[in-house]
């Protein structure tokens, strides 16, 4: 008995899948086994992944040579397969849109609950600071919120910016209003900046400079015009101010005689604006110390009515005599100034 080995060759075109099955069977050897005029194919099974099942039976015309038979259902099947793919395939992605709708309203739930948790601990973190209670702390919560809006703040963040205020001394009016003052300073800074630090500088020049709460958007103003107009950074400046303005003050500098001796400093002295600041506050110390070598050049250290001049002051008379003189001449200066 002969073997004979017929091969079928085929191309599947995903997108006329039905009616090429011809090309489904390029994979695909057919054994069939001569018996007399007539040979007949062994029994093919075709099981798609749904379980289906679906048999064809081949025929062999041995004296013409001819295939008499034909491949049944396969057609068919591979259009149901085809129509059920597609409805599983809906039904995936209506589960999935719907599975990410609940994701989603899950999720805002639970940012809502956890921001209604980070405002009242802010608030129990502010009543220990403070007198209010009750209505009149959910309507200071309420007034902190609406400042809030104009500066880009959430009422939870405006709250804990009021609480730094409110521990240094301040009435709860002027923490509010030094809160949003803040925000401002974070909003302009030239990096990223916490309210504690942010609070740190506005209250470390209120203090020296006797600024109070509706003037302490001068202290702002003047920290982004410099960051502007100059190259130093407002992050720099402000390190700078906080080191230097409590001593600053002292020599009788104003708050702008501080923040220009700070700025020329580190415009020269870039990034080190501590340094800067506590050059200064080492030069201002000696000056008040050191008249008769200042006064051989001319310069003094008091006014007519006996007060000591600002560095600022005495700085700015010194830079024209430090032009003219010779190079031992600073170096000396400089040694009993400086240091």
């Amino acid at each position: 008995m002969a073997e004979h080995t017929i091969r079928f060759k085929a191309l599947l075109d995903s997108a006329k899948i039905t009616g090429q099955i011809e090309e489904l069977s390029k994979t695909r050897t057919l054994h069939i086994k001569t018996n007399g005029e007539q040979v007949v194919t062994d029994l093919t099974t075709i099981k798609d992944q749904f379980g289906q099942i679906h048999q064809t039976t081949e025929k062999l015309n041995t004296t013409t040579g001819e295939v008499s038979g034909s491949i049944k259902n396969l057609s068919t099947a591979t259009g149901h397969l085809t129509q059920r793919f597609t409805t599983i395939l809906g039904k995936v992605v209506k589960f999935g849109a719907a599975t990410a709708a609940i994701g989603g309203v899950t999720t805002a739930v639970y940012k809502a609950v956890q921001a209604i948790e980070d405002y009242d601990n802010a608030l129990t973190q502010y009543r220990k600071v403070s007198d209010l209670s009750g209505k009149e702390l959910q309507s200071f919560g309420v007034k902190l919120g609406q400042m809030g809006e104009s500066v880009a703040k959430s009422r939870t963040q405006m709250i804990e910016a009021a609480t730094l205020y409110k521990q240094a001394g301040y009435s709860d009016s002027d923490s509010a209003t030094l809160a949003k003052i803040s925000a401002l300073y974070q909003n302009i800074a030239d990096e990223e900046l916490s309210a504690s630090d942010a609070s740190a500088v506005i209250v470390s020049q209120m203090k020296a400079f006797n600024f109070n709460a509706n003037d302490s958007i001068k202290i702002i103003n003047s920290i982004n015009e410099v960051g502007n107009q100059y190259a130093v950074s407002t992050g720099d400046i402000g390190k700078g101010l906080e080191a230097a303005g409590s001593a600053m003050s002292t020599y009788g500098n104003s708050f702008y005689n501080t923040i220009g001796l700070i700025t020329a400093g580190t415009e020269i002295m870039q990034g080190k604006a501590g340094q800067v600041a506590r050059g200064l506050n080492t030069i201002a110390g000696r000056v008040s110390k050191n008249s008769a070598a200042l006064a051989a050049y001319g310069i003094h250290i008091k006014d007519s009515n006996g007060n000591l001049r600002s560095t600022y002051s005495i700085l700015t008379d010194l830079k024209p005599k430090w032009d003219k003189m010779s190079n031992s001449q600073k170096v000396a200066l400089g040694n009993t100034l400086a240091g």
